[in-house]
């Protein structure tokens, strides 16, 4: 039967006319790729107030036991629930899956790991495997549509999301990368980070950490931005208006966000870094934009 990845992504939405069996959960073996599971206390009270587990497991026979396809977390519920004294989740429902080949077991893992919480870090990695996996597929099998559209649709992403997932995973130079896997970046900042030299990378990466750190220790309000557009949130319309008159007169060009386009408790400046700018002409920006906030009061004096 040729593959079909519709198909097998409602593969484990679809267990009518498939013959569920009982296996003692010490044969299943959780799959080598399955990412870390977390959060399983309140599955666990869930899975104990509905009365035991309504979705059967997902498994492959193996010499050694059954391994999981789709069901980790559940696995890992029932064996909370055994520890507490529930011995019935000892055995659980489970459907031998026959027709899948290594790589679509792997395809069916990444996309069922979309509903588990990922770092951008992870999804990145994910869609990338996937796509590799999806590519291979299409050319053995002739699969008719773009690895990158197949690779969205299958993540419910568009192609945009998943050219941009590409351009990190190709030019994010190795630091960046480290940066992105702590959580210290984005998406966002990474993708633009991407697009320019290797060198140029970690030159703009340096100077919006260093811009960061200087609006935040002058008490302005930036929230949990990551990436070389900083927010400078002033929340008033005509002091939105007013400072952005004022560091325009005064050599600093910012982006004014305003009612209707926010709420007028909402409104900030936008504030743009490149990687040509050099740290004392960003200096000199924090020092003018400080200055103006506190002529309006929006800032300590």
């Amino acid at each position: 039967m040729a593959f079909n990845l519709m198909n097998l992504i409602n593969r484990t939405e679809d267990v009518k006319n498939q013959d569920v069996v009982m296996l003692d959960i010490e044969q299943l073996i959780p799959h080598e790729k399955n990412r870390q599971i977390k959060d399983i206390d309140k599955l666990a009270e869930a899975i104990e107030a509905a009365g035991g587990i309504k979705q059967p497991l997902l498994v492959r026979k193996m010499d050694n036991g059954y391994k999981i396809l789709a069901g980790h977390r559940r696995t890992a519920a029932a064996r909370i629930l055994i520890a507490q004294g529930n011995t019935e989740y000892s055995q659980l429902p489970c459907i031998v899956e026959t027709n899948l080949d290594e790589e679509e077991q792997e395809i069916l893992l990444i996309l069922l790991n979309e509903q588990q919480e990922k770092s951008d870090y992870e999804k990145i990695q994910d869609a990338m495997r996937l796509k590799e996996l999806i590519g291979k597929k299409k050319k053995d099998e002739n699969i008719p549509g773009s690895v990158r559209s197949l690779t969205a649709e299958a993540l419910g992403e568009t192609p945009t999301q998943i050219a941009r997932y590409e351009s990190i995973d190709k030019n994010l130079v190795p630091e960046l990368k480290e940066e992105l896997k702590d959580g210290k970046i984005g998406i966002s900042a990474a993708y633009e980070a991407s697009r320019l030299e290797p060198e140029r990378q970690q030159q703009l990466w340096d100077l919006t950490h260093y811009a960061l750190e200087g609006f935040r220790s002058l008490g302005f309000e930036i929230g949990h931005t990551s990436t070389p557009i900083i927010p400078l949130f002033i929340r008033d319309d005509f002091k939105t208006f007013a400072i952005t008159r004022d560091l325009l007169q005064d050599g600093i060009f910012v982006n004014p966000v305003v009612s209707p386009a926010v709420a007028p408790t909402d409104t900030l400046i936008r504030f743009s870094l490149m990687a040509t700018h050099t740290r004392e002409q960003v200096t000199e920006g924090i020092e003018k934009i400080a200055k103006a906030f506190r002529r309006y009061g929006v800032i300590p004096q």
